[in-house]
């Protein structure tokens, strides 16, 4: 039996930069901000790699919503993968940072195993 769990990937936009989280490193602090617009415009970012063949399909679109992009999505097995836009623009092509857990433009593909 092949089993899947559930990544959710996080992006928050702050003070601090642009920053990941997975499920089990979701900080639950209660702090109140106020909801900033999508810093990008409008403009659609993706979970982007070896699962989908580096593809920017509807299934693996982060979503908007209020100081965060959000996507939860199912993946199993080891796998590289970057977050972008659909023409990998140069501001909005994100991997590896020098810190775990942060995101830089035009980083180096991220790897991990989903089990």
């Amino acid at each position: 039996m092949n089993v899947r769990h559930f990544a959710i990937v996080w992006l928050l936009f702050g003070v601090q930069g642009l920053h990941a989280q997975t499920a089990n490193t979701a900080n639950t602090a209660n702090t109140t901000t106020a909801c900033s617009a999508d810093p990008l415009g409008g403009r659609s970012l993706y979970l982007r790699g070896s699962f989908n063949g580096w593809a920017a399909p509807d299934a693996q679109r982060f979503a908007w919503g209020c100081n965060q992009y959000q996507l939860v999505t199912r993946l199993d097995g080891e796998h590289s993968f970057k977050v972008g836009d659909e023409g990998w623009s140069t501001d909005a092509d994100f991997g590896a940072g020098k810190d775990a857990g942060h995101l830089a433009i035009k980083g180096k593909e991220l790897k991990r195993r989903f089990a």
